[in-house]
């Protein structure tokens, strides 16, 4: 036998026993890759669709439909399923007998966090033992999969992950990119690691993104540090539209710990949500009417507390603005204060099994000029003194259902000063009063600025219905106007009904109004005067509008004359 056909014997025979140790370790490859992976977690591990090898450069195995079991306590029945794991190899590492992954993708996954009332977790696996063997592993993707959570209280939390990508430079540091969504929210994130080398540890570079629908979207910058009792956010700087947030927050890493947040603003613009609240195109649900998430608050305690020099919401524009948020497990407790606490609100709200319930109770008392915003057109500016009294409670499970569902009493009361379009837009019914005084006053009457005398806004509040019973009433240099009628707190409808009374000395301009019925129809935003064909007030144009407004035609119309003051007949009536 020549040497060249011993070499092509000893060849074959090589390859043959190479084919037939991969065609073994392919088909028991996946039973001793789920012994060694049970022995290490001291879980049940699966690896349910084969296993493949890629012989390419760096080499790479690939497992299919892999599932990692709970322990015993836990309520869900796995930690982690995954279509796909991939993991290439690094050849020096395997030369220095050393596991070394360059890079491991999970795509489609279903990872199923969970903590337990005593404090354990299922994605702990205790102390790792001085046999198994270690890995490491230079980048980690993960790929179109979803997280959820399962609090010690039972509250569920998820989020959708289309990537996350971790990685680790030469000198050590680690870098995160990551891109997730939760509710309607898309949040994207990229973080560097301090210099893992500092004592104490750098920790964290954070920029964040978050992009809601039909609202601007919010950019982010923080320093974080973990511990062993918190993840906690420092130097935080966020940036919406024109809004600014800056300080510090703090999220609880052990069963028992509270989030704590201490933060300030200098302008913070509710405006854009504002915008937003009405009914967008398509089949997408507007702001108000969006569900909310009965379990937000669920396995929370914490305080907030934020200071913000000038808040704008609509037309007004308060200072000096102090809010406190006390969260007491699955109740949230609001504070403000404006203007050095001269404008008060507290707000209660409560999760239950239908929705959630809240209170509301806000007094003021201050300048109209001070609700001014000075930077819109139209913003004039009055010395007239203003003061609010609100009391409030609903339940629903959005927005929208808290105004169809609130019950109480509100109360305004504004004192002399100037009445003019920019001052009314700030003002409750302050569109339908400017209104109405167009189509009253005739035009020679008309001009930049009303000399207000008074004005009396009184409302009870049920079922979504806003009704002025015991009247509406207005007083002018030029007029008195005493009214009443009722708003649609849910689609913002009016009907309201007015009379007229000029005042002494104003010639014969008001002849055809004097002591006339004016209809006020439309909405608060585009409302509508008309002179009633009537002589006597009645209600019955829409059926929503028509409950005790009859108590308004007999007993408030009937005092209203040119020497009487119509804002002591409200408040007379409302006490």
């Amino acid at each position: 036998m020549t040497i060249k056909r011993v070499a092509l014997w000893g060849t074959g025979l090589i390859l043959g026993l190479l084919f037939i140790a991969v065609t073994y370790l392919l088909q028991y490859l996946d039973q001793h890759l789920e012994g060694l992976a049970h022995s290490v977690l001291e879980r049940e591990v699966r690896i349910e669709k084969g296993v493949s090898l890629d012989w390419s450069l760096p080499p790479a195995i690939e497992l299919r439909g892999v599932w990692i079991g709970n322990p015993e306590w836990a309520k869900g029945e796995y930690l982690l399923r995954a279509e796909r794991v991939t993991a290439r190899l690094s050849l020096d590492g395997l030369l220095q007998r050393r596991l070394e992954l360059k890079e491991v993708t999970v795509q489609n996954a279903d990872i199923a966090l969970e903590q337990a009332a005593d404090g354990r977790q299922n994605w702990s696996f205790g102390e790792a033992s001085g046999t198994a063997p270690g890995a490491i592993i230079g980048a980690l993707k993960v790929e179109d999969s979803r997280l959820g959570y399962r609090s010690p209280d039972d509250a569920e939390y998820s989020l959708d992950i289309p990537a996350i990508t971790l990685n680790q430079r030469d000198g050590g540091q680690r870098t995160v990119d990551a891109r997730f969504s939760y509710q309607r929210a898309l949040i994207e994130v990229s973080a560097l690691e301090g210099d893992p080398n500092a004592a104490p540890s750098a920790g964290w570079k954070l920029n964040g993104r978050v992009e809601t629908p039909d609202l601007p979207p919010i950019e982010m910058t923080a320093q974080t540090e973990v511990s062993d009792c918190c993840l906690r956010l420092t130097q935080l700087q966020a940036t919406s539209d024109n809004s600014d947030i800056s300080g510090e927050l703090s999220f609880p890493l052990a069963e028992g710990g509270r989030i704590e947040a201490a933060l300030q603003s200098d302008l913070l613009d509710l405006r854009p949500f504002s915008k937003h609240s009405e009914k967008p195109a398509g089949d997408t649900q507007s702001l108000l009417e969006r569900k909310l998430p009965t379990d937000v608050l669920q396995g929370f305690e914490g305080a907030l507390q934020i200071k913000v020099g000038r808040m704008h919401i609509d037309s007004l524009a308060l200072q000096q603005v102090d809010i406190g948020a006390d969260l007491q497990k699955d109740r949230l407790k609001l504070q403000l204060g404006a203007y050095n606490k001269r404008v008060t609100a507290n707000i209660d709200v409560k999760p239950t099994a239908s929705g959630w319930q809240y209170t509301l109770n806000q007094t003021g008392k201050l300048k109209l000029s001070e609700l001014l915003d000075p930077t819109q057109p139209g913003g004039d500016s009055t010395q007239a003194p203003l003061d609010i009294d609100l009391h409030l409670r609903g339940s629903g499970t959005s927005l929208d259902e808290f105004f169809r569902s609130a019950r109480g009493q509100f109360l305004m009361v504004v004192g002399e000063g100037k009445l003019s379009k920019g001052i009314s837009n700030s003002l409750p019914l302050g569109s339908v009063i400017y209104t109405l005084l167009n189509a009253v006053l005739p035009d020679e009457q008309k001009g930049k600025h009303s000399k207000l005398e008074c004005a009396v806004v009184q409302f009870d509040i049920a079922n979504g219905i806003a009704t002025s019973s015991k009247g509406l009433a207005l007083r002018t240099d030029q007029l008195n106007v005493l009214g009443g009628g009722a708003i649609n707190l849910q689609t913002g409808e009016i009907q309201f009904k007015f009379k007229t009374a000029p005042r002494r000395g104003l010639g014969i301009s008001f002849v055809g109004v004097a002591d006339r019925l004016f209809d006020v129809t439309g909405t608060l935003q585009h409302p509508t005067a008309t002179l009633s064909m009537e002589r006597a007030a009645t209600f019955g144009a829409m059926a929503w509008a028509t409950s005790g407004l009859s108590i308004l035609a007999n007993s408030v119309f009937s005092r209203l004359s040119a020497a009487t003051n119509p804002c002591e007949t409200v408040l007379k009536g409302a006490k």
